[in-house]
């Protein structure tokens, strides 16, 4: 059942909820005895309801034994849950030695509105329609953002190693090796470079890196590329024109 006082606060028995119709965040859960207190005090307004009905109600009836002091804490614990929901007029009416009642001064109304509409949500749940719409499009846009940067990251890491694999493969090429010039021999193995800098010793100490095998007459033709840190090192049998019998082997400083 709901109930309204004066249209301000409203009162849920079957939640022991009692809030601010207009600020629902003021709301107060009552303890069980005091929510009967109270559903008593509606049920019977506005008889004046002797103490003995209350013991009799709220307490004996469930096995309970009471003392006038827990009832009138009780009491006192009602008025305090109509204050803190911002409610300042006063609701209960105590007559020494008679009993309690709801003030005639009150405005009590029944059901007026069906209960789900008037069910205190959560602060967060009365923001505006525009207003989450505008949180959920920021959400996208940070989502799409996110996306396209890892999607642009991850298209020039591809790019970046094709080109490295495609730099590798074209170094075997004829028209690469075209260019190479004789630097010189290491055993019966004919040395070509494209770069003055290199020198047989540079060359000698990748050979025995990779066991290349001089032993056997062999055109090895050498590289560098500074800029990537790598090293290539191509050993035909026979001209590179001639036969395709070529084994490469690269060789990157990583660190």
């Amino acid at each position: 059942m709901l109930v309204f006082f004066d249209n301000v606060i409203a009162y849920n028995s079957q939640l022991a909820l009692l809030y601010n119709i207009s600020q629902p965040e003021k709301k107060v859960t009552l303890y069980s005895r005091t929510n009967k207190c109270l559903a008593l005090l509606i049920e019977r307004h506005p008889d004046l309801i002797p103490q003995n009905d209350f013991f009799e109600n709220v307490w004996e009836n469930d096995g309970l034994e009471i003392t006038a002091n827990t009832f009138y804490q009780h009491i006192a614990m009602l008025r305090r849950a109509f204050e803190e929901v911002g409610f300042d007029r006063e609701v209960i009416i105590t007559i020494p030695r008679r009993g309690v009642s709801i003030s005639n001064e009150i405005n009590l109304t029944f059901n007026v509105y069906p209960e789900e509409e008037v069910t205190p949500s959560e602060p967060s749940a009365s923001k505006p329609a525009w207003e989450k719409i505008i949180n959920i499009a920021r959400g996208n846009s940070k989502y799409r953002l996110a996306t396209i940067t890892f999607l642009s990251l991850l298209t020039f890491l591809v790019t970046f190693f094709i080109t490295i694999w495609l730099l590798n493969s074209n170094s075997a090429k004829n028209t690469s090796l075209s260019q190479y010039h004789g630097i010189g021999d290491i055993d019966k193995c004919e040395i070509f470079t494209f770069t003055s800098r290199t020198t047989l010793d540079d060359v000698k100490k990748d050979i025995i890196k990779n066991n290349v095998n001089c032993s056997q007459p062999q055109k090895i033709y050498y590289s560098t590329l500074p800029f990537l840190n790598r090293t290539s090192l191509i050993a035909c049998e026979t001209n590179y024109k001639e036969s395709d019998a070529c084994i490469s082997y690269f060789m990157a400083d990583l660190r």
